[in-house]
């Protein structure tokens, strides 16, 4: 019961432009559009209203808005439904974005099955990076303020480390480590979903110490472009090498880490519940297993 064109639908609506949506969803404006114009052949309606200044949703455009996301979810909710009838298994449902990847739940997750072979685990990946699906019962990622964290507890596994990310042929880029001088002669950009948040102690130091610097409130394709294009130094946790694939990662002289662990719901599931407990017991020492390497 997924649609992917009602999820395009939504994003566009949400950014009001279908390049702005494109680079979001990480694929092309024209692929965006073809979906726009096949979703509005099937309804037999036109969503938007396209003009110089931009789009803008129709009558029938504002309802379909309206109604989509309550559609998408009952259908996401009746698929899980007829899952556990399938399997008689309950489920662990993990959201999972860009940056909220399942970089320790595979490993950890193969030691604990075992003991709880009645239990089954589920993906649901977030449609916006400001929120996490609803069925969202655990996820994994960094601490960082985001907005969709609000109201969510945290399970601390370790700290990340800060990181410099420059392309392979920087002037920078076969440095063992860079320098506070490196910094202030370079300046850095990064990201900070938190709007100064949670990173108010990363913006200190780097003012107190005379660093230039740039945040952006979200990951964008542009971020990449940047350092390749401009050599730029771009600062980020040490765990996003999986998403800046093409750029060299630097320690640097900041002291700053980052929190990673696993999210999960104020009142966390009976399988939610046991799995945490598990990776307490992993990462505390306490288990049967050794501990799972990091990064």
């Amino acid at each position: 019961m997924y649609n992917r064109q009602l999820n395009t639908f939504l994003r566009v609506a949400e950014c009001g432009s279908f390049n702005k949506a494109a680079e979001q969803m990480f694929i092309s404006a024209s692929a965006v559009i073809q979906q726009i114009n096949s979703l509005e052949r099937e309804l037999n309606a036109t969503l938007f209203q396209r003009s110089k200044r931009g789009l803008q949703l129709t009558e029938a455009g504002s309802f379909l808005a309206d109604e989509a996301q309550a559609y998408i979810t009952r259908g996401e909710q009746i698929m899980d439904r007829l899952h556990e009838l399938e399997t008689q298994r309950p489920c662990i449902y993990v959201g999972t974005s860009m940056e909220e990847k399942c970089r320790l739940l595979y490993d950890l997750w193969m030691l604990f099955s075992p003991r709880n072979t009645s239990y089954d685990i589920r993906l649901v990946v977030a449609r916006s990076e400001d929120e996490m699906p609803l069925r969202a019962q655990l996820v994994e990622g960094l601490r960082d303020g985001a907005s969709w964290q609000d109201g969510w507890e945290f399970q601390e596994v370790c700290l990340v480390p800060l990181c410099c990310a420059v392309v392979k042929d920087h002037p920078l880029a076969k440095k063992k480590q860079l320098s506070l001088q490196d910094l202030q002669q370079n300046g850095l950009l990064f990201v900070d979903r938190s709007l100064g948040r949670e990173s108010s102690r990363l913006h200190r130091w780097l003012q107190e110490n005379n660093v230039p610097y740039e945040a952006r409130p979200k990951w964008g394709e542009s971020l990449i472009w940047e350092c390749s294009v401009e050599k730029r130094i771009f600062l980020t946790p040490a765990c996003m090498q999986d998403i800046a694939v093409d750029l060299v990662m630097i320690p640097c002289v900041i002291d700053i880490p980052v929190p990673y662990g696993f999210f999960y719901r104020k009142h966390p599931t009976k399988p939610v519940r046991e799995f945490l407990d598990f990776v307490r017991d992993v990462y505390d020492g306490t288990g049967q297993q050794e501990m799972i390497p990091f990064f």
